[in-house]
Protein backbone atom coordinates (compact mmCIF):
# COMPACT_ATOMS: atom_id res chain seq x y z
CA UNK A 1 0.00 0.00 0.00
CA UNK A 2 1.50 3.12 -0.91
CA UNK A 3 2.48 6.01 1.47
CA UNK A 4 2.24 3.39 4.83
CA UNK A 5 5.97 1.85 4.59
CA UNK A 6 6.38 1.67 8.15
CA UNK A 7 4.12 -0.43 8.36
CA UNK A 8 3.85 -4.30 6.52
CA UNK A 9 1.58 -4.65 3.85
CA UNK A 10 -0.08 -7.53 4.98
CA UNK A 11 -0.75 -5.88 8.25
CA UNK A 12 -2.15 -2.20 6.73
CA UNK A 13 -4.69 -3.91 3.96
CA UNK A 14 -5.87 -6.43 6.48
CA UNK A 15 -6.71 -3.71 9.27
CA UNK A 16 -7.76 -1.17 6.80
CA UNK A 17 -10.21 -3.91 5.33
CA UNK A 18 -11.42 -4.80 9.04
CA UNK A 19 -12.41 -0.87 9.02
CA UNK A 20 -14.11 -0.71 5.90
CA UNK A 21 -16.37 -3.90 6.30
CA UNK A 22 -17.40 -2.73 9.39
CA UNK A 23 -16.07 1.14 10.20
CA UNK A 24 -14.97 -0.32 13.73
CA UNK A 25 -12.98 2.76 14.10
CA UNK A 26 -11.85 2.59 18.14
CA UNK A 27 -11.04 -1.00 17.02
CA UNK A 28 -7.65 0.24 15.78
CA UNK A 29 -6.34 1.69 19.41
CA UNK A 30 -6.70 -1.63 20.75
CA UNK A 31 -3.99 -2.98 18.66
CA UNK A 32 -0.56 -2.57 19.15
CA UNK A 33 0.33 1.17 20.54
CA UNK A 34 3.38 1.66 18.03
CA UNK A 35 0.99 1.23 14.64
CA UNK A 36 -2.38 1.75 16.43
CA UNK A 37 -3.22 5.68 15.70
CA UNK A 38 -1.37 6.07 12.50
CA UNK A 39 -3.46 2.87 10.99
CA UNK A 40 -6.46 4.36 12.24
CA UNK A 41 -6.00 8.09 10.85
CA UNK A 42 -4.95 6.33 7.56
CA UNK A 43 -8.30 4.19 7.59
CA UNK A 44 -10.25 7.26 7.88
CA UNK A 45 -9.07 8.52 4.68
CA UNK A 46 -9.47 4.89 3.54
CA UNK A 47 -13.00 4.58 4.18
CA UNK A 48 -13.85 7.98 3.12
CA UNK A 49 -11.88 7.36 -0.44
CA UNK A 50 -14.25 5.66 -1.85
CA UNK A 51 -17.16 8.13 -1.76
CA UNK A 52 -13.91 10.99 -2.57
CA UNK A 53 -12.87 8.97 -5.14
CA UNK A 54 -16.43 7.76 -6.48
CA UNK A 55 -17.77 11.24 -6.62
CA UNK A 56 -14.94 13.07 -8.06
CA UNK A 57 -14.93 11.13 -11.88
CA UNK A 58 -18.80 10.29 -11.52
CA UNK A 59 -20.48 11.73 -14.61
CA UNK A 60 -24.07 11.73 -14.95
CA UNK A 61 -26.38 13.38 -17.67
CA UNK A 62 -28.84 15.71 -16.78
CA UNK A 63 -31.30 17.56 -19.14
CA UNK A 64 -28.92 20.30 -20.00
CA UNK A 65 -28.14 21.54 -23.62
CA UNK A 66 -29.10 18.40 -25.17
CA UNK A 67 -28.21 19.05 -28.70
CA UNK A 68 -29.63 17.65 -32.08
CA UNK A 69 -27.62 14.63 -33.49
CA UNK A 70 -24.58 12.83 -32.22
CA UNK A 71 -22.51 10.53 -34.27
CA UNK A 72 -24.21 7.15 -33.56
CA UNK A 73 -27.59 7.39 -33.20
CA UNK A 74 -28.29 10.93 -34.05
CA UNK A 75 -29.40 12.54 -31.03
CA UNK A 76 -26.57 13.36 -29.15
CA UNK A 77 -26.83 13.33 -25.09
CA UNK A 78 -24.52 15.49 -24.20
CA UNK A 79 -25.61 17.44 -21.17
CA UNK A 80 -24.39 19.47 -18.15
CA UNK A 81 -24.55 17.24 -15.67
CA UNK A 82 -22.63 16.84 -12.10
CA UNK A 83 -19.33 15.37 -11.84
CA UNK A 84 -18.89 15.57 -7.97
CA UNK A 85 -15.89 15.75 -6.06
CA UNK A 86 -17.50 15.72 -2.13
CA UNK A 87 -16.94 13.35 0.75
CA UNK A 88 -19.34 16.04 2.71
CA UNK A 89 -20.37 18.90 5.22
CA UNK A 90 -21.86 17.33 8.05
CA UNK A 91 -23.88 20.65 9.42
CA UNK A 92 -22.92 20.16 13.12
CA UNK A 93 -18.50 19.98 12.02
CA UNK A 94 -16.47 22.69 12.71
CA UNK A 95 -16.24 25.31 9.99
CA UNK A 96 -13.35 26.06 7.91
CA UNK A 97 -10.44 26.08 10.15
CA UNK A 98 -8.25 28.94 8.41
CA UNK A 99 -9.28 32.24 6.42
CA UNK A 100 -7.04 31.15 3.49
CA UNK A 101 -9.50 28.11 3.04
CA UNK A 102 -12.91 29.71 2.48
CA UNK A 103 -15.82 27.65 0.73
CA UNK A 104 -15.90 29.40 -1.92
CA UNK A 105 -13.64 31.60 -4.10
CA UNK A 106 -14.03 35.00 -5.38
CA UNK A 107 -14.57 35.24 -9.52
CA UNK A 108 -10.87 36.20 -11.34
CA UNK A 109 -9.41 39.31 -11.45
CA UNK A 110 -9.72 41.36 -13.86
CA UNK A 111 -5.82 41.47 -13.88
CA UNK A 112 -4.99 38.70 -15.86
CA UNK A 113 -1.29 36.66 -16.62
CA UNK A 114 0.75 38.80 -18.81
CA UNK A 115 -0.90 41.99 -17.70
CA UNK A 116 1.89 44.74 -16.06
CA UNK A 117 -0.26 44.25 -13.23
CA UNK A 118 0.58 40.68 -12.42
CA UNK A 119 2.63 40.92 -9.41
CA UNK A 120 3.85 39.18 -6.65
CA UNK A 121 2.04 36.59 -4.45
CA UNK A 122 1.11 38.28 -1.20
CA UNK A 123 0.03 37.31 2.42
CA UNK A 124 -3.35 36.00 1.81
CA UNK A 125 -6.17 36.47 4.44
CA UNK A 126 -4.98 34.41 7.71
CA UNK A 127 -0.97 36.01 6.85
CA UNK A 128 0.12 33.27 5.54
CA UNK A 129 2.61 33.82 3.35
CA UNK A 130 3.47 30.70 1.37
CA UNK A 131 6.64 32.48 -0.74
CA UNK A 132 8.37 36.25 -0.88
CA UNK A 133 9.25 35.70 -4.76
CA UNK A 134 6.69 35.76 -6.98
CA UNK A 135 5.13 33.42 -8.95
CA UNK A 136 5.19 34.72 -12.15
CA UNK A 137 2.82 34.09 -15.40
CA UNK A 138 4.91 31.59 -17.32
CA UNK A 139 5.61 29.75 -13.77
CA UNK A 140 2.18 29.64 -12.85
CA UNK A 141 1.26 28.67 -17.09
CA UNK A 142 4.05 26.11 -16.99
CA UNK A 143 2.51 24.60 -13.49
CA UNK A 144 -1.01 24.29 -14.77
CA UNK A 145 0.20 22.35 -18.25
CA UNK A 146 2.29 19.66 -16.31
CA UNK A 147 -0.84 18.79 -13.89
CA UNK A 148 -2.78 18.92 -17.15
CA UNK A 149 -0.22 16.36 -18.89
CA UNK A 150 -0.08 14.28 -15.54
CA UNK A 151 -3.55 13.21 -16.18
CA UNK A 152 -3.28 13.11 -19.64
CA UNK A 153 -0.73 10.77 -20.08
CA UNK A 154 -1.64 8.94 -16.60
CA UNK A 155 1.27 9.77 -14.08
CA UNK A 156 -0.75 9.99 -10.95
CA UNK A 157 2.38 9.90 -8.83
CA UNK A 158 3.90 12.85 -10.78
CA UNK A 159 0.73 14.71 -10.64
CA UNK A 160 -0.10 14.16 -7.17
CA UNK A 161 3.84 15.56 -6.29
CA UNK A 162 2.19 18.86 -7.80
CA UNK A 163 -0.29 18.77 -4.35
CA UNK A 164 0.98 20.15 -1.14
CA UNK A 165 -0.61 17.44 1.11
CA UNK A 166 0.58 18.52 4.20
CA UNK A 167 -0.93 21.85 3.74
CA UNK A 168 -4.24 20.12 2.91
CA UNK A 169 -4.03 17.64 5.80
CA UNK A 170 -3.01 20.29 8.28
CA UNK A 171 -6.35 21.85 7.22
CA UNK A 172 -8.63 18.85 7.49
CA UNK A 173 -6.95 18.05 10.67
CA UNK A 174 -6.14 21.80 12.20
CA UNK A 175 -9.56 21.57 14.61
CA UNK A 176 -8.06 18.32 16.47
CA UNK A 177 -5.78 17.44 18.84
CA UNK A 178 -4.28 14.93 17.35
CA UNK A 179 -0.15 13.50 17.72
CA UNK A 180 2.12 13.07 14.95
CA UNK A 181 1.61 9.31 14.35
CA UNK A 182 -2.13 10.40 13.17
CA UNK A 183 -0.78 13.35 10.91
CA UNK A 184 1.63 10.93 9.47
CA UNK A 185 -1.24 8.22 8.72
CA UNK A 186 -3.88 10.70 7.86
CA UNK A 187 -1.12 12.54 5.44
CA UNK A 188 -0.51 8.88 3.47
CA UNK A 189 -4.56 8.02 2.93
CA UNK A 190 -4.87 11.79 1.46
CA UNK A 191 -2.00 10.52 -0.78
CA UNK A 192 -3.67 7.84 -1.91
CA UNK A 193 -6.53 9.39 -2.77
CA UNK A 194 -5.28 12.19 -4.61
CA UNK A 195 -3.79 9.49 -6.72
CA UNK A 196 -6.48 7.73 -6.92
CA UNK A 197 -8.46 10.52 -8.53
CA UNK A 198 -5.89 11.13 -10.73
CA UNK A 199 -5.81 8.05 -12.16
CA UNK A 200 -9.71 7.95 -12.37
CA UNK A 201 -9.67 11.45 -14.32
CA UNK A 202 -6.74 9.75 -16.43
CA UNK A 203 -9.44 6.48 -17.29
CA UNK A 204 -11.58 9.18 -18.32
CA UNK A 205 -9.80 10.70 -20.88
CA UNK A 206 -8.77 7.55 -22.36
CA UNK A 207 -12.85 7.02 -22.95
CA UNK A 208 -12.90 9.92 -24.19
CA UNK A 209 -13.31 12.49 -22.06
CA UNK A 210 -11.08 15.46 -21.52
CA UNK A 211 -9.53 17.13 -19.22
CA UNK A 212 -8.29 21.17 -19.64
CA UNK A 213 -7.13 23.86 -18.79
CA UNK A 214 -9.33 26.68 -19.22
CA UNK A 215 -7.84 29.63 -17.61
CA UNK A 216 -4.69 31.06 -15.60
CA UNK A 217 -5.71 33.89 -13.45
CA UNK A 218 -5.28 35.87 -10.27
CA UNK A 219 -7.98 35.02 -7.58
CA UNK A 220 -7.80 37.39 -4.53
CA UNK A 221 -3.93 38.37 -5.45
CA UNK A 222 -2.85 35.22 -5.88
CA UNK A 223 -2.09 32.99 -9.02
CA UNK A 224 -4.91 30.27 -9.54
CA UNK A 225 -5.10 27.93 -12.33
CA UNK A 226 -8.36 26.47 -13.37
CA UNK A 227 -9.32 23.03 -15.31
CA UNK A 228 -12.33 21.63 -17.08
CA UNK A 229 -13.32 18.22 -16.59
CA UNK A 230 -15.84 17.34 -19.18
CA UNK A 231 -16.71 13.55 -19.02
CA UNK A 232 -17.20 11.13 -21.80
CA UNK A 233 -20.54 11.53 -21.75
CA UNK A 234 -19.86 15.36 -22.10
CA UNK A 235 -20.87 16.21 -18.83
CA UNK A 236 -19.40 18.67 -17.03
CA UNK A 237 -17.09 20.43 -13.94
CA UNK A 238 -14.17 22.85 -13.06
CA UNK A 239 -11.06 22.28 -10.97
CA UNK A 240 -8.99 25.40 -9.25
CA UNK A 241 -5.81 24.83 -8.11
CA UNK A 242 -4.12 27.54 -6.46
CA UNK A 243 -0.43 27.58 -6.93
CA UNK A 244 2.21 28.88 -4.29
CA UNK A 245 5.63 28.48 -4.20
CA UNK A 246 7.55 26.15 -1.83
CA UNK A 247 11.19 24.89 -1.22
CA UNK A 248 10.91 22.34 -3.59
CA UNK A 249 9.11 24.10 -6.23
CA UNK A 250 5.23 25.16 -7.05
CA UNK A 251 2.37 23.31 -5.73
CA UNK A 252 -1.48 23.42 -5.18
CA UNK A 253 -2.19 24.26 -1.63
CA UNK A 254 -5.90 24.28 -2.37
CA UNK A 255 -7.90 22.21 -4.69
CA UNK A 256 -11.48 24.02 -5.24
CA UNK A 257 -14.41 21.66 -6.84
CA UNK A 258 -16.81 24.26 -8.94
CA UNK A 259 -19.81 21.30 -8.65
CA UNK A 260 -19.28 20.66 -4.82
CA UNK A 261 -18.58 24.51 -3.72
CA UNK A 262 -15.87 23.91 -1.75
CA UNK A 263 -12.25 23.09 -1.51
CA UNK A 264 -11.38 19.20 -0.60
CA UNK A 265 -10.12 19.95 2.66
CA UNK A 266 -13.28 21.45 3.64
CA UNK A 267 -15.67 18.42 2.08
CA UNK A 268 -12.84 15.88 3.92
CA UNK A 269 -12.87 17.73 7.54
CA UNK A 270 -16.28 18.24 7.83
CA UNK A 271 -17.02 14.86 7.13
CA UNK A 272 -14.45 13.23 9.23
CA UNK A 273 -14.71 15.41 12.29
CA UNK A 274 -17.45 13.59 13.84
CA UNK A 275 -15.54 10.79 13.51
CA UNK A 276 -12.69 11.79 14.65
CA UNK A 277 -13.85 13.66 17.91
CA UNK A 278 -15.80 10.50 18.73
CA UNK A 279 -12.36 8.55 18.36
CA UNK A 280 -10.62 10.98 20.67
CA UNK A 281 -13.13 11.30 23.52
CA UNK A 282 -13.21 8.69 26.18
CA UNK A 283 -17.40 10.45 26.94
CA UNK A 284 -18.26 9.35 23.65
CA UNK A 285 -17.03 5.42 24.29
CA UNK A 286 -19.21 5.37 27.67
CA UNK A 287 -22.48 7.58 25.68
CA UNK A 288 -22.29 5.11 22.59
CA UNK A 289 -21.59 8.51 20.98
CA UNK A 290 -18.39 6.75 18.39
CA UNK A 291 -20.76 3.67 17.96
CA UNK A 292 -23.34 6.39 16.52
CA UNK A 293 -20.62 7.63 14.50
CA UNK A 294 -19.89 4.53 13.50
CA UNK A 295 -23.10 3.60 12.12
CA UNK A 296 -23.21 6.72 10.42
CA UNK A 297 -19.93 6.52 8.47
CA UNK A 298 -21.59 2.92 7.39
CA UNK A 299 -23.95 4.48 6.41
CA UNK A 300 -22.39 6.37 4.09
CA UNK A 301 -20.29 3.96 2.79
CA UNK A 302 -23.53 2.15 1.69
CA UNK A 303 -24.45 5.13 -0.15
CA UNK A 304 -21.49 5.48 -2.06
CA UNK A 305 -21.24 1.33 -3.17
CA UNK A 306 -25.00 1.93 -4.03
CA UNK A 307 -23.88 4.85 -6.17
CA UNK A 308 -20.94 3.30 -7.81
CA UNK A 309 -22.97 0.22 -8.70
CA UNK A 310 -25.68 2.85 -10.03
CA UNK A 311 -28.13 1.49 -8.13
CA UNK A 312 -29.97 4.92 -7.73
CA UNK A 313 -33.52 3.56 -6.05
CA UNK A 314 -31.11 2.05 -3.58
CA UNK A 315 -29.29 5.15 -2.74
CA UNK A 316 -32.91 7.24 -2.62
CA UNK A 317 -34.32 4.22 -0.02
CA UNK A 318 -30.91 4.67 2.00
CA UNK A 319 -31.66 8.28 2.26
CA UNK A 320 -34.83 8.12 3.48
CA UNK A 321 -33.85 5.91 6.27
CA UNK A 322 -31.08 7.82 7.44
CA UNK A 323 -32.01 10.05 10.49
CA UNK A 324 -32.92 13.87 9.94
CA UNK A 325 -29.99 15.26 10.87
CA UNK A 326 -28.02 13.51 8.58
CA UNK A 327 -30.32 14.27 5.57
CA UNK A 328 -28.99 17.59 6.29
CA UNK A 329 -25.65 16.96 5.25
CA UNK A 330 -24.19 18.52 1.90
CA UNK A 331 -22.85 15.02 0.90
CA UNK A 332 -26.14 13.49 1.75
CA UNK A 333 -28.11 15.54 -0.14
CA UNK A 334 -25.31 15.45 -3.22
CA UNK A 335 -25.73 11.59 -3.92
CA UNK A 336 -29.63 12.48 -3.61
CA UNK A 337 -28.89 14.80 -6.35
CA UNK A 338 -27.33 12.55 -8.47
CA UNK A 339 -29.47 9.31 -7.93
CA UNK A 340 -32.61 11.71 -8.43
CA UNK A 341 -31.12 13.06 -11.68
CA UNK A 342 -31.50 9.75 -13.04
CA UNK A 343 -35.08 8.79 -11.38
CA UNK A 344 -37.97 10.67 -12.62
CA UNK A 345 -37.83 14.44 -13.63
CA UNK A 346 -40.39 15.40 -11.01
CA UNK A 347 -38.18 13.97 -8.87
CA UNK A 348 -34.96 15.79 -9.65
CA UNK A 349 -36.84 19.05 -9.73
CA UNK A 350 -38.30 18.76 -6.16
CA UNK A 351 -34.35 17.57 -5.16
CA UNK A 352 -32.66 20.54 -7.18
CA UNK A 353 -35.59 22.83 -5.10
CA UNK A 354 -34.50 21.64 -1.77
CA UNK A 355 -30.97 21.92 -2.10
CA UNK A 356 -31.35 24.80 -2.98
CA UNK A 357 -33.48 25.63 -0.17
CA UNK A 358 -30.88 24.40 2.43
CA UNK A 359 -27.62 26.06 1.11
CA UNK A 360 -28.70 28.90 -0.43
CA UNK A 361 -26.10 31.23 -1.97
CA UNK A 362 -23.89 28.30 -2.13
CA UNK A 363 -21.23 28.41 -4.57
CA UNK A 364 -22.30 24.96 -6.07
CA UNK A 365 -25.75 26.48 -7.70
CA UNK A 366 -24.70 28.02 -10.88
CA UNK A 367 -23.93 24.58 -11.93
CA UNK A 368 -26.94 22.48 -10.42
CA UNK A 369 -29.54 25.37 -10.71
CA UNK A 370 -28.86 25.09 -14.48
CA UNK A 371 -30.72 22.16 -15.34
CA UNK A 372 -33.81 22.81 -13.44
CA UNK A 373 -34.00 26.30 -15.55
CA UNK A 374 -33.61 24.27 -18.48
CA UNK A 375 -36.25 21.85 -18.21
CA UNK A 376 -38.44 24.53 -16.78
CA UNK A 377 -37.58 26.99 -19.34
CA UNK A 378 -36.76 29.45 -17.04
CA UNK A 379 -34.29 31.63 -19.49
CA UNK A 380 -33.59 34.41 -16.95
CA UNK A 381 -32.22 31.31 -14.06
CA UNK A 382 -30.16 30.35 -17.12
CA UNK A 383 -28.52 33.29 -17.37
CA UNK A 384 -27.97 33.87 -14.31
CA UNK A 385 -26.69 30.53 -13.67
CA UNK A 386 -24.74 30.89 -16.68
CA UNK A 387 -23.44 34.10 -15.78
CA UNK A 388 -22.23 33.35 -11.90
CA UNK A 389 -20.38 30.32 -13.39
CA UNK A 390 -18.67 31.87 -16.21
CA UNK A 391 -17.27 34.84 -13.73
CA UNK A 392 -15.69 32.29 -11.64
CA UNK A 393 -14.13 30.36 -14.33
CA UNK A 394 -13.10 33.55 -15.78
CA UNK A 395 -14.88 32.62 -19.37
CA UNK A 396 -14.29 29.55 -21.05
CA UNK A 397 -15.88 29.10 -24.50
CA UNK A 398 -17.17 25.58 -24.37
CA UNK A 399 -19.31 26.56 -21.80
CA UNK A 400 -20.64 29.49 -24.37
CA UNK A 401 -21.20 26.93 -26.63
CA UNK A 402 -23.31 24.44 -24.65
CA UNK A 403 -25.50 27.32 -23.61
CA UNK A 404 -26.10 28.89 -27.05
CA UNK A 405 -26.65 25.07 -28.03
CA UNK A 406 -29.40 24.92 -25.63
CA UNK A 407 -30.79 28.96 -26.44
CA UNK A 408 -31.08 27.51 -30.38
CA UNK A 409 -32.71 24.11 -29.29
CA UNK A 410 -35.54 26.12 -27.36
CA UNK A 411 -36.11 28.50 -30.75
CA UNK A 412 -33.88 31.46 -29.17
CA UNK A 413 -31.29 31.80 -32.08
CA UNK A 414 -30.29 35.47 -31.93
CA UNK A 415 -29.37 34.96 -28.47
CA UNK A 416 -27.29 31.97 -29.16
CA UNK A 417 -25.53 33.95 -31.86
CA UNK A 418 -24.51 37.00 -29.12
CA UNK A 419 -23.02 34.55 -27.15
CA UNK A 420 -21.11 32.47 -29.53
CA UNK A 421 -20.29 35.71 -32.01
CA UNK A 422 -16.39 35.86 -30.98
CA UNK A 423 -16.02 32.17 -30.41
CA UNK A 424 -13.81 29.99 -32.80
CA UNK A 425 -14.71 26.85 -32.36
CA UNK A 426 -11.66 25.09 -33.80
CA UNK A 427 -9.59 26.67 -30.82
CA UNK A 428 -11.47 25.03 -28.36
CA UNK A 429 -9.80 21.87 -29.47
CA UNK A 430 -12.33 19.04 -28.47
CA UNK A 431 -15.30 17.24 -30.55
CA UNK A 432 -17.90 18.46 -28.24
CA UNK A 433 -17.54 21.98 -29.62
CA UNK A 434 -17.88 21.24 -32.71
CA UNK A 435 -21.36 19.27 -31.74
CA UNK A 436 -22.51 22.10 -30.23
CA UNK A 437 -21.55 24.05 -33.29
CA UNK A 438 -23.68 21.34 -35.33
CA UNK A 439 -26.36 21.87 -32.96
CA UNK A 440 -26.66 25.38 -33.81
CA UNK A 441 -26.23 24.95 -37.72
CA UNK A 442 -29.19 22.49 -37.64
CA UNK A 443 -31.46 24.74 -36.05
CA UNK A 444 -30.75 27.50 -37.66
CA UNK A 445 -30.91 25.77 -41.10
CA UNK A 446 -27.74 27.19 -41.55
CA UNK A 447 -26.63 23.68 -44.60
CA UNK A 448 -23.26 24.92 -45.23
CA UNK A 449 -22.45 25.86 -41.50
CA UNK A 450 -24.07 21.77 -41.08
CA UNK A 451 -20.82 20.79 -43.95
CA UNK A 452 -18.40 22.39 -42.02
CA UNK A 453 -19.34 20.91 -38.80
CA UNK A 454 -19.96 16.99 -40.01
CA UNK A 455 -16.76 17.75 -41.91
CA UNK A 456 -15.09 18.50 -38.81
CA UNK A 457 -16.05 15.90 -36.72
CA UNK A 458 -15.20 13.52 -38.89
CA UNK A 459 -11.61 14.70 -38.78
CA UNK A 460 -12.26 13.71 -34.97
CA UNK A 461 -13.17 9.96 -36.03
CA UNK A 462 -16.98 10.54 -35.49
CA UNK A 463 -18.95 8.08 -38.49
CA UNK A 464 -22.23 8.52 -39.31
CA UNK A 465 -25.19 6.56 -40.67
CA UNK A 466 -27.69 7.19 -43.18
CA UNK A 467 -28.79 11.07 -42.84
CA UNK A 468 -31.95 10.64 -44.54
CA UNK A 469 -32.93 8.35 -41.47
CA UNK A 470 -31.64 10.57 -38.84
CA UNK A 471 -34.20 13.36 -37.01
CA UNK A 472 -32.71 16.65 -37.42
CA UNK A 473 -31.83 16.16 -40.87
CA UNK A 474 -34.77 16.46 -42.70
CA UNK A 475 -33.73 19.71 -44.23
CA UNK A 476 -30.36 19.51 -44.55
CA UNK A 477 -30.48 16.44 -46.89
CA UNK A 478 -32.61 18.66 -49.62
CA UNK A 479 -29.69 20.88 -49.61
CA UNK A 480 -26.24 20.40 -52.05
CA UNK A 481 -24.12 20.87 -48.65
CA UNK A 482 -25.71 17.20 -48.66
CA UNK A 483 -24.80 16.24 -51.94
CA UNK A 484 -21.45 17.68 -51.53
CA UNK A 485 -21.15 15.75 -48.28
CA UNK A 486 -22.53 12.41 -50.15
CA UNK A 487 -19.61 13.25 -52.68
CA UNK A 488 -16.74 13.58 -49.75
CA UNK A 489 -17.87 9.32 -49.27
Amino acid sequence: MRGSEPLSEQSTVSTIQHCESHAATHFLFRVCESHAIQLFSLSVCRVFRDTVIFLSCFSCLSRFGIPVVSHQTCFLGIALGCILFVSGCNPDAESPSTASQPTTLPPVDRVQPGDPEWKEVGSDDAGNTPSSEPVSNEEAEEFARKWEESIRTGDAAGGAMLIDMDALSDRILAPFDVNDQFRRGFRSGMSQTIESILEQLSAEEQKGGSYRVVNVAMRGGQPHAMFRLLGSDGSLNYHDLRIVRKEAGLVADQFFIAMTGEDISDSVRENAAPVIRASQSPVARVTGEDERQRERLNRQYEMALAMRSSDYVKVMQIYEELPSDEKESKSVQLHRLVAAMNLESDEYLQVIDEYEQRFPNDPSLPMITMDAAVMREDFEQLEKSYAALQLWVGGDPLLDLMVASTFASFGRVERADEIVADIDVNAVGIADAHEYALNMALVKKDHEAVLTQLRKLREYGFGYGDLQEAEGFEEFVKSSAYQAWLSDE
